[in-house]
């Protein structure tokens, strides 16, 4: 029979979910403390999954029957993969979207209603937080942006002086100078820069070494474009080149170009939204339900761009380039 190690108190509190759901026969050795390591020691040789916060390193030498370590987060920062068993998969959590939005509704109600505040002081036994006692009224969230990115872009002294001019973070209405990204387009458009390794990209990013950046000068000579020919289908007279797979975006605007009914913004968008409901239905890859990005150039070389995602950077950037990584 097969053995499954739940290490901590995390693992261990889902046991009598793990064996409902368990499909065949597993033996499961519950240890809530992880700090035991005399009894992981002697489970270890046996096992042939773990489930755990972290793996380290120590571990490696007896669990060489192990064919699965099973992370209990989307993150696997603290499960040295270098240190797994051969023939060993470390596998993470995913699809907790709907928890993860939960969480962010409710973190900025909470911010902007300022419970964690008003809680303390009621726990005091002072009413100031009340409007009917003249206290001030609690901010509302209909009608405001909500900063969840400001501190990613003040991280670095580049974020700061490009979205926070002057110690203001720009808002809506206001200009965003990038003279640096401006200086490398117009290189780039030069010929100046046409490669990973050109000295104007490569140098300013390995700069970043220092802060601990891990491209090297080997990882960008190395780098090889993989050139596709373009999917083509035909629009009201007009021949349109999109991306091909792998990608599955251009499947999806070839698509939508051939079943849209009628003209118009309207109408394109509705069949862009069956089109992408189709392919989700599809054998489309699992990344369709993230980021989205479609550019378009036409015959005078004018080029649109735009992307939709819920990803931001993390407020480094790039010296010299304006790139925010």
């Amino acid at each position: 029979m097969p053995n499954v190690i739940l290490l901590g108190r995390t693992a261990c509190d889902n046991q009598s979910r793990l064996t409902r759901w368990l499909q065949t026969a597993w033996d499961i050795v519950p240890l809530s403390d992880e700090k035991d390591g005399a009894d992981l020691q002697q489970a270890l040789p046996q096992a042939s999954a773990f489930i755990g916060l972290r793996w380290k390193r120590e571990w490696m030498e007896g669990a060489r029957q192990l064919r699965l370590v099973q992370a209990l987060g989307a993150g696997v920062d603290a499960y040295d993969v270098a240190a797994l068993p051969p023939g060993c998969a470390l596998c993470n959590v995913y699809e907790h979207g709907v928890p993860v939005s939960e969480y962010v509704i409710g973190a900025m109600v909470a911010l902007t209603a300022r419970f964690a505040f008003h809680d303390a002081r009621l726990r005091q036994g002072r009413w100031d937080g009340s409007g009917r006692l003249d206290g001030a009224p609690h901010t509302e969230l209909a009608g405001q942006t909500v900063g969840l990115i400001e501190d990613i872009l003040r991280f670095s002294p580049e974020s700061r002086e490009l979205f926070v001019p002057e110690g203001e973070l720009l808002a809506e209405g206001d200009l965003l100078f990038a003279p640096d990204l401006a200086a490398f387009l117009a290189s780039v458009a030069a010929g100046e820069i046409d490669a990973l390794d050109s000295p104007g990209f490569a140098g300013p990013l390995l700069r970043l070494s220092a802060d601990g950046c891990r491209i090297t000068a080997d990882d960008l000579a190395d780098y090889e474009p993989v050139w596709r020919h373009p999917l083509q289908s035909q629009h009201n007279g007009w021949r349109v080149d999109t991306n091909p797979a792998p990608a599955f975006g251009g499947q999806i605007i070839a698509a939508a170009l051939r079943s849209v009914d009628g003209s118009g913004p309207a109408a394109m968008t509705a069949a862009l939204r069956d089109a992408t409901a189709a392919a989700k239905n599809g054998d489309a890859p699992l990344a369709v339900t993230g980021t989205t990005q479609i550019s378009i150039a036409d015959a005078d070389g004018m080029v649109v761009s735009m992307t939709t995602t819920n990803g931001a950077g993390g407020g480094v950037m790039v010296p010299d380039t304006g790139i925010h990584l």
